[in-house]
């Protein structure tokens, strides 16, 4: 009996301890794979970027500028096109920066440190340039082919290596999250290890996948000994059906189809055309169809001159409002000439027509143009030059021209780097609309160092033809990062003071405040958002706008609270319960993760809001319309959207999005003249994507 119950308490003291030992040694056995594999890229990389400097040998090395993009919201959304209504590939948050491939209209093309790229719009983020170096001489086609193709070769290396390293990522992700938070907190040191392996190979290979596509035009198919000319291409194709709807007063729905070709064609090392064709019928509030040509070829000399023209085409058809239909038809140029290995020359132009079926449209023709000089020294940074745009228009509003001139230095120290930027704006409008004329002076400074970036900017506007919108603002930032094995940090707060020196007008001074805070870790992750405008003139309602998402994280999950407010608050009478104020409370859950080889993403959003309306009261006889008793609304928002991409064979990948949204506003005729109830919305698309790369091709 004595002997059972010690076995008993042996089994149940020791099987635990072992379970733990056992999950500890699989983690580590996946983590020296890890490590393996890293030092592997890390090899590989560093004699890519060896063998790609001798492919210039003789060159003068040159400190060149390069254009990233720098998220500027909070979060941003990256998309895998230029439209609304394209699959989510990620989120990335404020500060970060990615190498810009590509400016089309109001999107930018970034190489996201996965080896992919994704689409942005303009108003998540801006171009910044950064010092590269880079050869601004040379002949590509001189370069021996045997080392072209030893360099394609180790590239190829490298990106099979990183995709084995993401199948071991997986693999660790997996086992280490069907742990017990005892046992992760057990395994918490091979698990920094392992992030900081992960980090690592996601840097290498970032480099790789950038200074490989900065050889463009010199990337290029492998060039074969024999003579003959060569020709390769790249790219991806895509084809996805489905249905899609939308319900308010009444059902609009449609059959979704969406096909997109994304390539480029490569005739030699200096010259590649890149090719973008996107058709898309689908519903937002009403069916359409929209079609997008863009065509851009690219061509580098042999003196370091990048030649670049463009075409576009974008058309737009509503089946229900012949007003909506549009085309719009641009040309584009660009050249970038090395004056000498600091200091480049540059020219941007880009003309664009737009016109519509039906007369009254907002039509126009218009150009736009950028055009200056960059220097780039050791330790010195500096540029100048004039952008603007010139438009014509029968839409007064539309017909106007904007002049732009800027000039900017930055200075590197040895804990990060001051800089300087100055720029003048002047826009004129035509006769019609010529009181929204106005002059714009700006002044940025900054310090930058390695956690935190400070800027104070000045900006004064005159209206000369309305001076009583004439303001001045200063506005000062700061942002704070932080960065380490358990995650990251950033805490952005800015304070903006706006001044109208006008004594007749009407218009009153304010003060802007903005937080700004985001963290991730491994277990948990916070978000806040939080802003507040204080007027100076008594009687005028202070406002208070809040928004945050916080919660747990499990591997690749999140899901947690989500809550705001939208307050406008009278200092002489604070009520909480006035027309206007509204609060809402959810659940936020997101994921983006991979099972096996398929890649997942979801997001899903449940909302409940309490917002305060005054009823309508109209007077029959005089048609007037006055403020009557409060009435409180409850509007729910529900949003769901999901996708999956599953490898069928090589090169080709089944892939299914999903997403859904019903908004219940809660609305009755005593607050509203023609009250909507509910807005649904609902899509569903499946196809297949595949990526096509031939390595030479002999005409």
């Amino acid at each position: 009996m004595r002997k059972t119950v010690i076995a008993i308490f042996l089994y149940c003291w020791l099987t635990p301890t072992l379970l733990v030992a056992a999950n500890q040694a699989e983690l580590e056995d996946i983590l020296s794979d890890i490590e393996a594999v890293r030092a592997d890229v890390q090899k590989n990389a560093a004699s890519f970027l060896l063998i790609a400097k001798q492919m210039n040998a003789g060159d003068v090395a040159a400190s060149n500028t390069e254009q990233f993009v720098q998220i500027t919201d909070v979060t941003a959304e990256v998309r895998e096109t230029d439209l609304v209504t394209s699959p989510l590939l990620m989120e990335v948050l404020e500060g970060d920066e990615f190498p810009l491939v590509e400016q089309r209209n109001e999107w930018y093309r970034i190489s996201l440190k996965n080896g992919r790229e994704g689409w942005i719009h303009r108003e998540n983020g801006e171009i910044i340039e950064r010092e590269v170096n880079e050869p601004v001489s040379g002949n590509a086609l001189s370069v021996d082919p045997r080392i072209r193709q030893m360099t394609d070769h180790l590239y190829e290396r490298i990106q099979n290596q990183y995709h084995q390293a993401r199948e071991l990522f997986t693999e660790f992700d997996e086992v280490f999250g069907g742990l017990s938070s005892s046992e992760q907190t057990e395994a918490s040191t091979v698990h920094s290890a392992y992030l900081n392996e992960k980090e690592k190979i996601e840097t290498y290979y970032e480099y790789a996948a950038h200074y490989h596509r900065k050889l463009s035009p010199m990337r290029s198919p492998v060039l074969a000994q024999s003579g003959g000319n060569q020709i390769g291409y790249e790219g991806t194709a895509s084809l996805r059906l489905g249905t899609s709807s939308y319900e308010s007063m009444e059902e609009e729905s449609t059959t979704s189809r969406n096909l997109n070709m994304n390539g480029s064609v490569i005739f030699s090392p200096q010259t590649r055309l890149n090719v973008n064709l996107n058709h898309n019928n689908d519903v937002i509030q009403t069916p359409y169809t929209s079609n997008d040509v863009n065509l851009n070829v690219q061509h580098q000399t042999n003196g370091g001159t990048r030649l670049q023209g463009s075409v576009l085409y974008n058309s737009f058809s509503d089946a229900n409002f012949e007003r909506n239909n549009f085309q719009n038809m641009g040309f584009g140029a660009r050249v970038d000439h090395p004056l000498n290995p600091q200091t480049r020359f540059f020219g941007d132009v880009q003309a664009d027509s737009k016109t519509y079926d039906v007369s009254g449209g907002n039509e126009f023709k218009g150009a736009r143009f950028n055009t200056g000089l960059n220097f780039n020294g050791s330790k010195t940074r500096a540029n100048i030059g004039v952008r603007g745009r010139i438009q014509d228009s029968e839409i007064s509003f539309l017909d106007y021209m904007r002049i732009i001139p800027s000039a900017g230095a930055t200075w590197l120290t040895g804990n990060g780097s001051f800089g300087i930027r100055a720029e003048a704006e002047q826009l004129t409008y035509a006769a019609e609309a010529e009181g929204n004329n106005f002059n714009r002076g700006r002044l940025d400074l900054e310090w930058a160092g390695n956690v935190r970036t400070t800027s104070l900017i000045l900006i004064a506007k005159q209206f000369p033809n309305n001076e009583a919108f004439d303001n001045y603002r200063i506005r000062l930032r700061n942002q704070w990062n932080k960065s380490s094995g358990a995650g990251l940090a950033r805490t952005a707060f800015s304070v903006q003071y706006v001044y109208h020196p006008q004594e007749e007008t009407q218009l009153t001074n304010y003060v802007d405040l903005r937080l700004d805070r985001s963290s991730s870790g491994k277990k948990a992750y916070f978000n806040l958002n939080l802003f507040g405008r204080y007027w100076e003139e008594t009687g005028r309602e202070h406002t208070v706008d809040l928004f945050s998402r916080f919660g747990f994280k499990f591997s690749q999950f999140q899901v947690g609270p989500a809550i705001g407010a939208q307050l406008l608050l009278n200092p002489d009478d604070l009520q909480i319960e006035r027309n206007g104020n509204s609060f809402r409370a959810g659940i936020d859950g997101r994921v983006n993760t991979a099972i096996e080889k398929a890649t997942i993403y979801g997001h899903f959003r449940y909302q409940k809001s309490l917002v305060y309306n005054s009823q309508i009261d109209i007077d029959t006889s005089t048609g007037l319309v006055t403020e009557g008793d409060l009435e409180t609304r409850m509007p729910t928002t529900i949003q769901f959207s999901a996708g999956v991409q599953v490898p069928l064979i090589d090169a080709l990948d089944l892939k299914i999005d999903a997403s859904y949204y019903n908004v219940d506003l809660d609305i009755s005729e005593d607050i509203s003249i023609n009250p909507i109830q509910s807005r649904k919305g609902l899509r569903l698309l499946a196809g297949v994507s595949y990526r096509f790369n031939r390595q030479q091709f002999k005409r």
